[in-house]
Parts: structure tokens; C-alpha cells; sequence
């Protein structure tokens, strides 16, 4: 959906798109949208009107909640005020010329080439898995950023405004609490799918959900007998709720990857989206409306400073370790490089650090905290969300929620170590499923007769951490990964992926923009990157064609819509 300042609402459509309207406004938007106490979309709609006729969309915005894109046309004002969630999960991009919510539709619309790529954020896209907001691959596109409003107003040029942030009401876990609360009423009368796995964030989701009396199923994507599948249908089976596991499926990897390149707007690492594209048809084919998801959840444990232990709280904050252990703790070899990707290497990184010491608090812990929510979520966890609603699956995500965010960083990591945090609030709200095992190798329960395996459990799960983390610095590769993980997609996934006419064509491209040296070997490419390399370098291969030939009639959004439509949608 392209959107110009000229753009009537009646000429707007896509999947997922929703309006609403009164004498005054008109009132679009994508994704779960709510005022709390209300439930989602159109029953929210007359109190944002409300908020409108008396504020600026900069300031009406924060009254909302959920993972969303809005589009607001005043017919007191004409153009456009376009907003994306708080945490800036939900993708809107914007040029020159107006607004989209796929890069790929907006770069169909306006000529574009090769050219235009910028090679830093696609080696940074190669080095870290994503791109961090405003910057995408192409110059002079930018994202929208969670704290920015675009204005688009007939006869003047585009104008990002800052708007205001949902104010902090209480730092506690009670927050936290009230905000399921509010979550469970604006799900009210949808079909929701939340997603489990064998370990603490998503379960603690499902069981405040469940606490909160909001009807829904479970679903996983896993290989037969997996860990993690077999403690996700243990979880189903004591909440009472129905239970789909879905098998990734490679069957037919050659000719879905295009699918699902296109449908991740070009600018996913492909790896996991390629699962749960399959997992998402055969959710839309249950007739699911909105998945629930775990993302960030991190961030209510210690894992964004255990690299520190035991200096918590500390004054102290090293960003270039942290550079090295989280954001890019593996990377190409300099042989796989050309010497002018070589060359650009220390500035991705020198800017990475630029950016994250803009996000610098008073302890390490808050510092990385805020650096995990504010640059990397928004793209590792807002690229899948953005597809899902794309899609026409809507996304709430609880633990990226502004104010719960907050929360999360104002306890003290020592109450989170152990998924203390988690473990509290689960026994509290779900004993029963907070007792059964987990993935990690403990149960999620507080009570005291489970302290010594969970003591036990914790000691052995987090001396393979250390060795994991150890084997990627020294060895560039990843050994003692962490249980389960290996087992969410299919069997020979990754020597598909690289065995596959899509990969051999991006490595050529890559070689073309003088990112990857040539000669190559490809078998120095380590397993970590290829997803990478085959996204960027399929995103050259898009812009190659769109120069060939001009793109067809329909957005993009429309035509890969058909295109999914064609595929069956059972559960694999």
C-alpha cells in the first residue's frame, strides 16, 4: 500500500487493512490496535476519535497500545498523519514522495536501481541480521522509528514530528499484571493463537492469558519427538487447550523461497521465516486472527548482562564487549570478503557502538536493557511481526510493550537471575503449568521443593552458555547450542538452503557488488551468515529484474497475497 498526501482512503486497500470513519476522520490501520479497557480495532475507534478531535496525532498516539500500524486522514486538515507502535515492531517506510508499508511495493513504484543500494547497511545487514531504524538498504528510504509521526500534506514536502510516549504508570510487576488485563479484554471475540515452546516466556504468556479467562490454542513449529513440542502439548494439555504443532517443511524449499522472500518485504534473514510462513498459512487456515508472541521477554531476565557476572548493577559498561558477545559474535571471515567489504567492516562497527552508546544509563544492566529494546527488537522481532500482519495475522507481543519494557528494566538483574522474575509470576498465576520441566533443564516453578534441580539445572544450563559463547569467539562457530533449538527446523534445512539455485544466484550478486570476495569457497561461509547472504544477495536479484522489466500492475502486497493463496494451508 503506497500512500501519497493526495491519496484518497477510498483508493487504499491490502490484506489486513481495517478503517473506520465518522463525519471527521478517517481511520486506518494494521495489526491489534486498542485503547486499554477496550477491545481491539473498531471498538477502539471512537475514543481515538475522541483524542483527535482535541490533540495531534503525536500526542493521541500514545494512548494506544499494540503492535500496529495507523494511517489517519482528517477531513479538516487534508494528508496524511501516519504512526507505528511504540516499540516500533510494525514497518512503514517513507521517501520523498510518501509512505508504504512494503519496501519492496515502494521501490516498484519509483525507479530505482542497483544504484541506489547502500553497501553499509547491507553489509550490516550480513554482519548483525538486521538493519536498525530509520536505515534500510536503499538510500533515501527510510523506516519509521516508534517516536516518530510522518505527515503528509498536499503541496509540501514529507515531515517526521516526534511524538509523545505513553507515560510510566507504576514500576512494578503489578504494571505488568494490569497490562494482561487490559491485553485478555482487547483480544475479546478473536481467534487467537498463542505460541509455546519448552522454555519460560511464552508459557508465562499463555498462562496469564488463561488466568485472565481469554479462550485461544497453542502452536509450535518443531520436529516430531522434539523437546520442545513434546513440553508445548504438556503445556496445552494443562491449560485444556487445543494443540497444534506444525513440521517444517522442505519439500518444495526451491520454489517457496521466492514466495517467502517476497513476503518478508526482502529484508528477512530467510532461515526462520521460511518455518513459520508454513506455520502462519496453517494458522490463517484454522481461521486464526492474531498470534501471541514472546519476543523480549529477555529483557524480564538476566540474559542482556550475564556476560557481566557477577558485576550487576555496576557503573562500569563496556559496549565492545557487548558489541562482540550479542550483536555480532560471529562473523565472515575476511577471506569471504572483498577487499572493499573489508575495508567497511570497522565502520559498521565503530557506528553500531555510535548508536548504542546513545542508549547509555546509569548501570550496565539498564544500558544493554535499552540497547536490546530500542535497536535490535524493533528489527529482529518487528521483521516477523510485519510479515504476520502483512499477512493478515495480527501480533501482540507483551514483553515489548513501552511500559512493561520499563518495568523489565527497573528490576534488579539478581531478581531476574535464574528467571527468578518469570518463575514468581507463573506460580502465582499458573502452578500447575509452572511445574513442569522446561527446556533449560528446570522446572518454572518457585516452590521450594524444586529449588535443588533448579539449582542444578540453572549451574549446568549456564556452563553451556559460557562454552557456547567461547567456541564463537575461538572457534567462529557455534557448539553446545542450547537444547531444543536445533530441532525447530528440518532436518538438512541448512545444506538446503545452501545447495539451493536461489544461494548460488545471491552469492553471484554479492560477488557483483563487490561484498563477497572473488574467488570464493562457499564452503568458508559459515552456517550463520548463509540466511543472511541469501537475503541481500536476493534483494540485488529483485533490483536487477525490476530494472529488466517493469514491475506488473498491483502491489506488491496484493500480488504475493495471490501467490500464497495458491499454496495449500494445512498443518505439514
Amino acid at each position: 500500500m503506497l500512500i501519497a498526501a493526495d491519496t484518497p482512503p477510498s483508493g487504499l486497500a491490502e490484506v489486513g487493512l481495517h478503517w473506520w470513519s465518522d463525519e471527521r476522520f478517517v481511520i486506518g490501520w494494521k495489526g491489534h490496535l486498542y485503547l486499554p479497557g477496550e477491545r481491539a480495532g473498531a471498538a477502539s475507534m471512537p475514543g481515538l476519535a475522541r483524542l483527535l478531535a482535541r490533540l495531534s496525532l503525536a500526542e493521541a498516539v500514545p494512548h494506544l497500545d499494540g503492535v500496529f500500524g495507523l494511517f489517519v486522514h482528517d477531513r479538516q486538515a487534508p494528508g496524511w498523519r501516519i504512526a507505528v507502535d511504540h516499540a516500533g515492531l510494525y514497518k512503514v517506510f517513507h521517501d520523498r514522495e510518501g509512505a508504504g508499508t512494503s519496501l519492496l511495493e515502494l521501490l516498484a513504484a519509483r525507479p530505482r536501481t542497483r544504484a541506489d543500494v547502500a553497501p553499509e547497511p547491507l553489509l550490516a545487514f550480513v554482519q548483525h541480521g538486521y538493519v536498525v531504524a530509520p536505515e534500510t538498504f536503499v538510500a533515501g528510504v527510510s523506516k519509521l522509528c516508534y517516536d516518530e509521526v510522518l505527515e503528509l500534506r498536499p503541496g509540501l514536502a514529507p515531515r517526521v514530528v516526534r511524538k509523545a510516549m505513553p507515560p510510566t504508570v507504576g514500576n512494578d510487576t503489578g504494571t505488568v499484571i494490569r497490562y494482561f488485563a487490559d491485553l485478555a479484554r482487547s483480544l475479546e471475540g478473536r481467534r487467537v493463537s498463542v505460541d509455546v515452546t519448552g522454555g519460560f516466556d511464552s508459557r508465562l504468556i499463555a498462562c496469564m492469558l488463561a488466568y485472565h479467562g481469554l479462550d485461544y490454542e497453542i502452536a509450535i513449529t518443531g520436529r516430531d519427538g522434539a523437546a520442545d513440542i513434546v513440553l508445548a502439548a504438556r503445556v496445552a494439555a494443562a491449560l485444556g487447550r487445543p494443540f497444534h504443532p506444525h513440521h517444517h517443511d522442505i519439500g518444495r524449499l526451491e520454489d517457496e523461497l521466492a514466495v517467502v522472500f517476497r513476503l518478508a518485504d526482502g529484508q528477512h534473514e530467510i532461515r526462520g521465516f521460511h518455518r513459520d510462513w508454513q506455520n502462519a498459512c496453517a494458522r490463517l487456515g484454522r481461521g486464526v486472527e492474531v498470534i501471541a508472541h514472546g519476543g523480549g521477554g529477555d529483557m524480564f531476565k538476566d540474559f542482556q548482562v550475564v556476560h557481566d557476572f557477577p558485576r550487576y548493577n555496576s557503573p562500569r559498561i563496556d559496549l565492545e564487549r557487548y558489541y562482540d558477545l550479542r550483536i555480532a559474535p560471529l562473523r565472515l571471515p575476511a577471506a569471504a570478503l572483498s577487499p572493499q567489504a573489508q575495508l567497511l567492516v570497522p565502520g559498521i562497527r565503530r557506528r553500531m557502538l555510535e548508536r548504542m552508546a546513545a542508549y547509555k544509563a546509569a548501570t550496565n544492566n539498564e544500558t544493554f536493557d535499552r540497547i536490546s529494546f530500542y535497536l535490535r527488537d524493533p528489527e529482529f522481532f518487528g521483521r516477523y511481526y510485519s510479515n504476520y500482519i502483512n499477512l493478515g495475522l495480527d501480533v501482540v507481543a507483551p514483553y515489548l510493550d513501552w511500559r512493561n519494557a520499563a518495568v523489565a528494566r527497573s528490576i534488579s538483574p539478581w531478581r531476574r537471575m535464574m528467571n527468578r522474575w518469570h518463575r514468581g509470576m507463573m506460580t502465582r498465576h499458573g502452578p500447575a503449568v509452572a511445574a513442569l520441566p522446561t527446556t533449560d533443564g528446570y522446572t518454572a516453578s518457585s516452590e521450594l521443593r524444586f529449588l535443588p534441580a533448579n539449582l542444578l539445572g540453572f549451574a549446568r544450563n549456564n556452563a553451556r552458555r559460557a562454552m557456547r559463547k567461547a567456541a564463537q569467539r575461538l572457534l567462529g562457530r557455534t557448539l553446545f547450542e542450547k537444547a531444543g533449538v536445533a530441532e525447530f527446523n528440518a532436518p538438512d534445512y541448512l545444506a538446503a538452503l545452501r545447495r539451493s539455485g536461489a544461494f548460488a544466484r545471491a552469492v553471484a550478486q554479492l560477488q557483483r557488488a563487490g561484498v563477497l570476495a572473488v574467488p570464493l569457497d562457499p564452503t568458508i561461509l559459515p552456517d550463520h551468515h548463509v540466511p543472511r547472504l541469501l537475503t541481500a544477495g536476493l534483494f540485488l536479484d529483485h533490483l536487477e529484474g525490476l530494472e529488466r522489466s517493469p514491475a506488473p500492475a498491483g502491489g506488491v502486497g496484493e500480488r504475493v497475497q495471490q501467490e500464497v493463496g495458491s499454496w495449500p494451508q494445512p498443518d505439514r
